[in-house]
Order: structure tokens, then sequence, then C-alpha cells
């Protein structure tokens, strides 16, 4: 593997990456990832979250603890969503994966 030039690599990398996206593991991750995309309620919530958590620093005493107190509870609702943990296994599997494919091809 070490001995190839740059057109066989890229021949190489082009045949890996099509093998790969024709995986059900693939096609799978990519269908939850775009319904996690395509989520209005989920897309809110994870916008509402990361906003108070942005501005956290602007908040002193009793408002801060509210807005912590807020981003938890928007965070907890967002990671316990089925869908959300559906899309972290697959994103996890899917890292497994590639590093398995990568360690096997070179």
């Amino acid at each position: 593997m070490n001995n190839l030039d740059e057109n066989q690599l890229v021949t190489k990398a082009n045949h890996l990456v099509s093998s790969f996206e024709k995986l059900d593991l693939y096609i799978e991750f990519m269908k939850v990832k775009n319904a996690v995309l395509n989520n209005q309620y989920l897309t809110k919530l994870n916008n509402d979250r990361l906003t108070i958590q942005k501005n956290l620093k602007f908040y002193q005493g009793k408002k801060k603890e509210e807005a912590l107190s807020l981003a938890k509870e928007l965070d907890n609702e967002y990671n316990s969503s089925p869908l959300i943990t559906n899309y972290l296994n697959l994103k996890k599997e899917i890292e497994d994966l590639l590093y398995m494919f990568l360690i096997q091809e070179f």
C-alpha cells in the first residue's frame, strides 16, 4: 500500500468511499441523520439549549441558576429523544466501522 502513486491512491480511496456508502449501516445512518436535521422540534430544542448555554456567562445569581437549570432540562430532553439516541448509536457504529476500514486498507 505504501508504494501507490497518486492516481492509484485516489482510485483506491474512491473505491473505499463507494463501498462504504453502499453499506446498510451507512444508509441507515444517513436516513436517521437527515431525520434529525429535518425535525423542527429537535432543531428548535437544540438551538434553544445552545443559545442558553452560550449566554450563561452573562447571567448572575438566581438568573444564572434558572438558565443553567433550563439548559440542563433542554439538554436532557434533546438527548433522551429516541431519534437522537438512535442517531448517536448509529454514529458510534459508523465511527467504529470506519476505524476498522482504515486499519484494514491502510
